[in-house]
């Protein structure tokens, strides 16, 4: 199921799905779509930084980010670092 959250600008929608739907643009109308996946935990200021590439680089098809995994706690994450898997 997926649900909006309602915020102070009707330009801006915010999609909130269920469990794992994968991916999907349904609904819309968005020049930019940014995709946070839920093991992901942004930077307090991830909106006002990619607010800034979109203006730096506007005909982009698209930006791409890297992502800082967490202390492997676990044998199975540990081996993920190790592997250089991801």
């Amino acid at each position: 199921m997926t649900r909006y959250a309602p915020g102070p600008r009707p330009d801006v929608r915010i999609q909130i799905h269920g469990r794992n739907p994968g991916y999907t643009l349904q609904g819309s109308a968005a020049e930019w779509v940014h995709f946070l996946d839920d093991s992901v935990i942004p930077e307090d200021d991830i909106s006002f930084r990619v607010r800034e590439n979109i203006r730096k680089h506007p005909t982009a098809a698209g930006l791409v980010g890297v992502s800082t995994f967490p202390c492997a706690d676990s044998i199975f994450t540990a081996a993920l670092h190790v592997s250089g898997f991801t």
